[in-house]
């Protein structure tokens, strides 16, 4: 219901850019063979130009809920590679203005698993012929 999807970009003047965007469907391409399968994301995006924002003293980046590019416009598909999860929550305040804004929580996918050390494992022969394993972690 509130999450969604960015995609890093970049522009003609390398300034990277934050695409934001809503699922609006998921397609499955599976080519003949094993494993043969592209993912496509098809998405809603949010205008970058009047839609998105970041705070100058948090970094806090919002979006224009109400501010989505026209369908005719730009390119409604991604590649799943592309996207990283986000969740959308509205702002706690009363304001008018602050009703039409989401804030973004940019969460890791749960598929990724990463490893901060490398272990290696080796067979060790001692000269009195008894072997062990050594295992070194770093």
């Amino acid at each position: 219901m509130n999450n969604g999807v960015c995609v890093k970009g970049s522009c003609y003047n390398d300034d990277e850019i934050d695409y934001y965007g809503m699922f609006t469907e998921i397609i499955v391409l599976e080519y003949f063979g094993k494993g043969n399968k592209v993912i496509l994301f098809q998405c809603d995006w949010y205008d970058t130009v009047k839609g998105t924002r970041v705070d100058p003293n948090y970094g806090f980046e919002s979006v224009n809920h109400r501010s989505r590019l026209k369908s005719n416009s730009y390119e409604p598909f991604i590649l799943a590679q592309q996207a990283t999860q986000v969740y959308y929550t509205t702002y706690p305040s009363t304001k008018k203005e602050a009703q039409n804004w989401w804030a973004v929580c940019k969460t890791k996918s749960t598929k990724i698993v990463e490893l901060n050390y490398c272990q290696y494992t080796y067979d060790v022969l001692q000269e009195d012929d008894q072997s062990f394993s050594l295992e070194i972690i770093i």
